[in-house]
């Protein structure tokens, strides 16, 4: 009897019903287990009253936080949530031991013990589904419409409640269904979304297709081989995961959580006799990330300690293991003049990176170049074709180089076509005039007596007739 009401309320417990069972089964626990170790001489009748009156008072509280209740995963760890809903108790089974299971062998096997796996229960399932599908749409609408409205503000604020009572990282959601086809077999459908740090839309959408790409979205398992069939189905959400994790990592400013990673999982697939085309595809993925990921490690080597052998030792191994990295390539063009002063090591490393037609960091580099080889007219053609491009992560690029000729004419006072160049990234890419006029100003203060530089004075008198024209036109 007691078994089948625990049942019952496990089932039901976050409908009204579950609040009614829940108190019978409290009610009944008290009265068989608890009221035998009172010792009182208050009638058996009285306490039944008190003990009603208890349970009228504080179990719908209780029942209240129950219900609201979603397992957190721990604060230290990269969280992993798994929200899939099944129909009878025979498909929890099939995910409890065949699919979770195995998800957790592969982080213990795979040396990922940062990672926790939390699943919940149909009824957290349901709600978790929904508001991220609602969330998506509101992310969507928000996207096309440039503006947040009151309905997709509390979306994502209901997305955000998830969030903060799970602790997740990386959520796994969808349903299992059981139908007889030619025999029987589970149908899954799986979606995912995960939590990183604050970027742009661009960076946001290249983050969800590397998920289209590698994420196992419908599946279907024959009975026969359900063991085998949800295990395998493991391994490829497994390898997904871990790949998108160190993604996320890198973006939300953890290069060397992504790399590691991302190593832990190039060297696992490395070791495999066969891959599958899905395995096959995030490894081949793989190079270019730790590259990336190498790379920006790199720089804040260089940053920190200036010590160029080290940061060449991460340059090297990124090319190893991606040969036309276009972000190493432009680093080591980009470190060649800052580091070690060597233009023309610079400008052979610059040309390497031309072929990419997605990024034109390359060019930011050639103009630099030709600059500083004072084939100032070159450079500035170059300059004026970077105004007619854009290119995803730009403005990164551009920050770097304000950064860096910052640096370099604080280092070398004599380098004075920094100044027009710093003029020009404030204007054309930042669009912040004030600073604009001030560098190029300085610029001709410096420059006025040096014939070598007759060309860029003129071109920056033509832009601070500009400037100040449309000030003029601003304060009016």
């Amino acid at each position: 009897m007691e078994q089948k009401l625990v049942g019952l309320f496990e089932r039901y417990y976050h409908s009204i019903w579950g609040l009614f069972i829940g108190m019978v089964i409290s009610f009944i626990f008290i009265v068989l287990f608890v009221d035998s170790f009172l010792k009182t001489e208050i009638p058996f009748n009285v306490r039944l009253l008190y003990y009603s009156f208890f349970l009228f008072i504080y179990w719908p509280i209780i029942w209240f936080l129950i219900r609201n209740y979603f397992p957190k995963c721990k604060k230290s760890s990269i969280g992993i949530v798994i929200a899939i809903i099944s129909e009878n108790e025979k498909q929890k089974l099939r995910l409890k031991n065949d699919f979770v299971n195995r998800i957790k062998e592969l982080c213990v096997s795979n040396n990922l013990r940062m990672m926790d796996i939390v699943v919940l229960n149909d009824y957290q399932s349901g709600i978790l589904l929904n508001r991220a599908i609602n969330w998506f749409n509101a992310q969507d609408e928000i996207k096309k419409s440039g503006r947040v409205d009151n309905q997709q503000y509390n979306m994502m604020r209901e997305w955000e409640d998830i969030k903060k009572k799970t602790r997740g990282h990386y959520y796994i959601y969808g349903d299992i269904k059981e139908r007889k086809d030619a025999q029987n077999k589970y149908y899954l459908k799986l979606n995912s979304a995960v939590i990183h740090s604050h970027v742009n839309f661009s960076i946001s959408d290249k983050i969800r297709k590397e998920m289209d790409q590698t994420f196992p979205r419908q599946i279907s398992i024959e009975e026969n081989f359900e063991l085998r069939g949800f295990q395998i189905t493991a391994d490829m959400i497994f390898y997904s995961t871990e790949y998108i994790l160190g993604i996320c990592a890198l973006v939300s400013n953890d290069p060397k959580m992504a790399l590691q990673i991302h190593q832990t999982l190039f060297n696992n697939l490395q070791k495999l006799n066969t891959r599958t085309p899905q395995q096959n595809d995030i490894y081949n993925k793989l190079k270019g990330s730790i590259a990336e990921e190498l790379t920006y490690l790199g720089r804040i080597e260089f940053l920190t300690s200036r010590d160029m052998k080290k940061v060449n030792d991460y340059l090297d191994e990124a090319l190893k293991y991606d040969p036309n990295s276009f972000i190493a390539i432009g680093t080591r063009s980009y470190l060649a003049i800052v580091g070690e002063n060597d233009v023309y090591k610079a400008s052979r490393w610059a040309k390497k990176g031309k072929t990419n037609k997605d990024d034109f960091t390359w060019l930011y580099n050639e103009a630099y170049i030709d600059m500083e080889k004072g084939q100032y007219e070159r450079g500035f053609k170059k300059y004026l074709r970077l105004e007619k491009i854009t290119f995803n992560n730009e403005i990164n690029t551009v920050d770097e180089c304000i950064a860096t000729d910052e640096y370099l004419y604080k280092s070398n006072m004599n380098k004075k076509q920094i100044l027009f160049i710093l003029g020009w990234l404030y204007l054309k890419k930042k669009n912040n005039n004030p600073i604009a006029l001030e560098k190029f100003e300085n610029f001709i203060k410096e420059a006025i007596n040096d014939t070598s530089f007759i060309f860029l004075i003129k071109q920056a008198r033509l832009y601070i007739s500009i400037i100040e024209s449309e000030m003029d036109l601003k304060t009016k």
